[in-house]
């Protein structure tokens, strides 16, 4: 038995016609070292960068600091405006086209804090967004993100 039809088309009313989303490249630097946040994907088998959707009348800005704060329970500080991505996805049965924005954050947290996700080289994070077909194009913002990266110049 699914979400009842009407229940699914109030949830797409809330989430308005245009169906955006933010996503953040948030870093954290550890010892000198520079960091980037993944948060585990709903399939539980994949990571990804951390994405959360608007909620009508909210700028993009304000959606990546709530979304991370009750997401991950990080301060996300938005710096820089990455670009953004298209892609389908499914809401209660339902087929959505989405469009995401990113952007780079960083984050002003304790190095030993353990959030539901996990912060690793950007080396690293690379490799596990290149490994999912359905996070692969996430790579090309973190790229930009590295290239725009202080400490990685």
């Amino acid at each position: 038995m699914g979400t009842p039809v009407s229940t699914v088309r109030e949830i797409l009313a809330i989430l308005g016609p245009d169906h955006i989303s933010t996503g953040a490249v948030i870093r954290q630097v550890v010892d000198g070292s520079e960091r980037v946040f993944l948060m585990q994907a709903e399939d539980g088998t994949t990571w990804q960068l951390p994405r959360m959707r608007r909620i009508p009348g909210e700028t993009l800005e304000s959606t990546l600091v709530r979304g991370i704060r009750h997401a991950a329970g990080l301060e996300a500080l938005p710096i820089r405006y990455l670009g953004h991505l298209h892609h389908v996805s499914e809401v209660y049965g339902e087929t959505i086209i989405e469009q995401t924005h990113y952007y780079l954050a960083d984050c002003d947290c304790p190095s030993d804090e353990q959030p539901p996700g996990m912060f690793i080289p950007f080396s690293e994070a690379l490799q596990r967004l290149e490994a999912s077909p359905l996070v692969k194009a996430e790579g090309r913002i973190l790229q930009m993100a590295t290239v725009l990266s202080p400490t990685e110049r």
